[in-house]
């Protein structure tokens, strides 16, 4: 009988905990004043952070894409770190486009003046006269990325040289565009439509035992 008590005791001091912590999180995401809130119930007093959108999203907390896709003012917690107990709630976010292209590129380090042009020319003649991209890439770019058929895979705003970007910001799914950087004359193709993205998010931390 005893320990059948002690069970019932486990249990409900269990139950008290767990409400306990959905209160508190309740609290934090109405609260009327964040940072009152905070500086009141947190063990380390006011503290915020910054988490960025991280491409490869899988690699990334499951607290941190949680708060990424989430709308500002949502909480999300408790996180156990060190014997700690952590709340993070986002007060601020901000958004970047992110891009999926492919592209060929002729360098200017492996010709003369003109010739990386007059190349570059040639292959987006046969682009538009239907030959396709695959063979392309195979027979004029000059990189490392003809081996996946010249595919860049996701990038996001700063990632790509400033001729680059600009030319992809003007671009929509299926449109092609040829552009000079510092390395080269490229063919780029939007292969996806471009969308807009959680850049980063700044969050609140609520830290107890």
């Amino acid at each position: 009988m005893k320990k059948f008590l002690s069970f019932l005791l486990l249990c409900a001091c269990g139950q008290g905990i767990s409400a306990q912590v959905d209160r508190l999180s309740l609290d934090f995401q109405n609260c009327a004043n964040d940072t009152e809130f905070v500086i009141q119930k947190s063990l380390h007093g006011f503290s915020t952070t910054v988490f960025e959108t991280m491409f490869k999203t899988d690699e990334s907390p499951e607290h941190m894409r949680q708060l990424l896709a989430s709308p500002v003012g949502t909480v999300v917690g408790p996180i156990s770190e060190n014997e700690h107990k952590i709340y993070f709630k986002s007060i601020a976010a901000d958004s970047s486009m992110s891009m999926h292209v492919a592209h060929i590129i002729v360098t200017h380090s492996m010709h003369p003046d003109g010739e990386a042009k007059r190349l570059i020319n040639a292959a987006y003649a046969k682009l538009k006269a239907g030959t396709p991209w695959t063979k392309v890439v195979d027979e004029y770019s000059e990189d490392g990325t003809v081996e996946r058929d010249g595919d860049l895979d996701w990038f996001g705003i700063g990632m790509m040289v400033k001729p680059f970007e600009d030319a992809c910001l003007k671009m929509k799914k299926g449109d092609m565009s040829v552009v000079e950087t510092e390395f080269g004359w490229h063919i780029i193709w939007m292969k996806s439509a471009p969308r807009k993205i959680r850049k980063n998010v700044t969050c609140l931390q609520l830290v107890t035992k």
